[in-house]
């Protein structure tokens, strides 16, 4: 809760105590000051604001007492009119046109002119399978179907580029790809690199795990790590083959295929859920905007260009720089 909202707050408070004082003095008066307004459905006035029927039940429902009495009803009907009068005297305060109160009071209103007339509106939008369909055979190449997948496991050496390091790596890569090509059966596809990725690889996130980083989807962003290793396993055709030991800028790279997923077409019954979101969505917000148009058409708008121009000191926040994170460090193997 802000400052100026609490000073808000305290000066209602005041304000509430004022009017109740002014109100029992009214009552302890023998002749009071306001004739019981005969109007329909009007039980009490205070000021100019009318206490109605509607308003006495609204309160009588919020708190539902134990029995229905005299007593009750007056109990209820007396808490609505201290709220009434210090309502009244909030207003006379100048409370009324406080930019926090005007924002909070819109807020509700606005909130409570949702509620009544557009909910009902966006609960009609409805959209039909036939719709769904014909919206699935007017997209499906464009929007409706799977990429290509590789899920591929990787041996990595940060050689930075230099030639001394890669001297010292290549042959390790090159002592374990042979020994994975003569034996395949002893390190099955589906464990990657198996043990050797924890002897001669420096990527942490996937060593422990035989070098496996999981599926690689074509046209998803990827770091130039697993770029790369995307690139060197769409080279080859069936789990369990191997790429070349490659040198890149990045470091140094011995890739195997675990598996790989061709791209396909996605069926209706696989995206039927998504569309309909997707269609009910646009819609809605179809709807909301004609609303809120309507709403702006019917009421008298009237800028002053040149008096928002003349404003001045005008607070702006400052940008924020995101902290500066370095990379963590990969680790070395055991050599």
């Amino acid at each position: 809760m802000t400052n100026s909202f609490r000073s808000t707050l305290r000066t209602l408070r005041l304000a509430g105590g004022l009017a109740s004082l002014l109100l029992l003095g009214a009552c302890s008066d023998p002749e009071p000051s306001a004739k019981p307004d005969r109007s329909p459905g009007v039980l009490a006035v205070v000021g100019d604001t009318a206490i109605d029927e509607a308003r006495f039940r609204h309160a009588w429902e919020r708190r539902i007492p134990a029995s229905d009495t005299a007593e009750s009803r007056g109990e209820i009907l007396d808490s609505l009119i201290r709220q009434s009068a210090s309502a009244e005297a909030a207003r006379a305060a100048g409370l009324d046109r406080d930019p926090l109160v005007v924002e909070q009071v819109e807020r509700l209103l606005v909130g409570r002119l949702r509620e009544v007339q557009l909910a009902p509106m966006l609960a009609e939008v409805s959209v039909t399978d036939e719709e769904v369909r014909e919206y699935f055979e007017t997209h499906q190449a464009e929007s409706f179907h799977l990429p290509g997948q590789v899920r591929a496991a990787v041996l990595w050496f940060d050689t930075r580029g230099q030639e001394p390091l890669m001297a010292r790596y290549r042959p390790r890569l090159d002592e374990v790809r042979a020994a994975i090509a003569d034996g395949s059966d002893a390190v099955p596809p589906a464990s990657g690199f198996g043990a050797f990725a924890l002897r001669n690889s420096e990527h942490r996130a996937s060593r422990t795990k035989g070098g496996d980083l999981g599926w690689l989807q074509d046209g998803r962003p990827m770091d130039k790590l697993h770029a790369i290793v995307a690139e060197l396993a769409a080279e080859l055709a069936l789990p369990g083959d191997l790429s070349p030991v490659t040198a890149r800028p990045e470091g140094l790279f011995l890739v195997r295929l675990i598996d790989r997923r061709d791209p396909r077409l996605l069926e209706l019954s696989e995206v039927s859920g998504k569309i309909r979101q997707l269609l009910l969505r646009e819609r809605r917000e179809h709807t909301e905007e004609r609303w809120t148009a309507e709403m702006l058409e019917s009421c008298k708008i009237a800028r002053d260009p040149e008096r928002l121009e003349a404003l001045r000191d005008l607070p702006v926040r400052e940008r924020e720089m995101p902290p500066f994170n370095p990379p963590a460090s990969s680790g070395s193997p055991s050599t």
